[in-house]
């Protein structure tokens, strides 16, 4: 798969991808988009991940880099 994620490792250690594109699509539609207490916001024309009400580190990635990495992602679904 040849699709942009949002990779994050959730402040419990859990390696989550969220797919940029349903991402953004499911954010302008007014969805919640969040797995495993990381919750993904749209800010500044880019997407952020946050834990807790703070931010957490993430990423861009190809999945198929990421999961190579980390491949027991669990992979949001819209």
């Amino acid at each position: 798969m040849h699709e942009v994620v949002l990779a994050v490792t959730s402040p419990k250690g859990e390696a989550l991808a969220f797919q940029r594109t349903a991402a953004q699509l499911a954010l302008a539609a007014g969805e919640k988009v969040s797995l495993a207490g990381v919750e993904v916001r749209s800010e500044a024309g880019g997407l952020r991940a946050f834990a807790e009400g703070k931010e957490i580190t993430s990423q861009q990635s190809f999945w198929f880099a990421w999961s190579q990495f980390k491949p027991r992602t669990q992979v949001w679904r819209r």
